[in-house]
């Protein structure tokens, strides 16, 4: 079964549907078909095969183009073989989870005139007014350096690191949690953030069974650390490594005090280093920011609760807490540290 329609034809179709603010026509073509694995291509008979528009950005396999007189979508290559791309194919399993992705179609530019010209395509949303995960925390090659408590460099920009939002953390975690309990993965993929702070994920080179990805913790982790610095007061007044140091510093207390609480050799900490626990308050407690026991215990000063046959825990309030971290310290969540040393001391202070 194949559906031709004209470049102006579907053009039409998807400002349409764009304005109403979902792909409602879209949507009703696409369950008609076949399952997305083996769904056709919705093609364009075009008479000579034309780069869609100006390129919007350049990657390492791919480039971005316009769509011509249509602002709100982007085209790229799908890297398609046979009619099947992987990047397609990733993006409607991630959206099937009920991950939020750049609303992805395929498309196949044709020339009738010579084949061989033939280009397949992913038409996607473009995220207006967004800045993709990249620009905000940088490469991969340059993550383990970012979030390294004894590195200074690379540093947060402040600008780029406005767009991370509370709602962006809980939507990462929860997507984490949501694709390691499918036993699924999703190789080297990428997230765009518009002006909300909500999470579009985009460019997975393809699907994989699951594997504890490291690479997918730190790029998250990354995104922690540069929220928590830029909008917690605590983080005002000293330098980017001295404020992951002092993160390191909770997170060995935190442990020290969690493990000889909970009394269980199976006792594990968090995956995730964070300060303030109040962001992650969405979908319930995740399970891979939280501390982790097989028994139900009483620890003064923190909250927990239950995953099939897991106990989970999470301070109960945010970072400082005076009762739990300093007894009768002045410090509490309001803190600005004066300058260095008085990060220092109280570094010192916890031990």
């Amino acid at each position: 079964m194949k559906i031709v329609l004209s470049l102006n034809q579907y053009l039409f179709i998807f400002t349409y549907c764009a304005l109403q603010g979902e792909l409602q026509l879209l949507e009703v073509v696409q369950d008609a078909l076949p399952s997305p694995r083996t769904r056709p291509l919705l093609d364009f008979t075009v008479p000579t095969i034309q780069l869609p528009g100006r390129p919007m950005g350049r990657g390492g396999t791919n480039d971005v183009f316009e769509v011509l007189g249509n602002p709100l979508w982007l085209l790229k290559n799908a890297g398609a073989s046979g009619g099947e791309s992987r990047e397609y194919n990733a993006l409607v399993e991630m959206q099937r989870l009920g991950l939020t992705t750049v609303s992805p179609s395929l498309v196949e530019f044709i020339d009738v005139d010579l084949p061989e010209n033939n280009l397949t395509m992913i038409m996607m949303k473009r995220v207006l007014n967004g800045i993709d995960s990249k620009t905000i925390v940088g490469y991969q090659r340059d993550l383990k350096n970012y979030i390294n408590p004894n590195k200074e460099f690379p540093f947060p920009n402040a600008r780029h690191a406005s767009f991370i939002k509370d709602e962006t953390i809980q939507q990462l975690l929860w997507g984490f949690t949501r694709i390691a309990s499918s036993k699924k993965d999703f190789s080297d993929y990428q997230f765009m953030l518009d002006s909300e702070g909500t999470v579009f994920y985009n460019d997975p080179t393809g699907e994989l069974p699951y594997k504890d990805s490291s690479s997918t913790r730190v790029i998250i982790q990354a995104i922690i650390d540069t929220w928590e610095y830029a909008n917690l007061p605590v983080g005002r007044g000293m330098s980017w490594m001295k404020f992951k140091q002092l993160k390191a510093a909770l997170a060995l207390y935190r442990k020290q005090r969690f493990l000889k609480a909970a009394q269980d050799r199976t006792a594990r900490p968090p995956s995730f280093c964070i300060i303030d626990y109040s962001a992650i308050d969405w979908h319930g407690i995740s399970i891979y920011c939280a501390f982790e026991s097989t028994n139900k215990v009483s620890i003064p000063g923190w909250k927990w609760g239950k995953y099939k046959d897991k106990y989970y825990y999470i301070p109960a309030e945010s970072f400082p807490n005076p009762r739990m971290v300093l007894g009768s310290s002045h410090y509490d969540q309001s803190t600005v540290f004066a300058d260095e040393d008085e990060v220092d001391d109280f570094l010192r202070s916890l031990g």
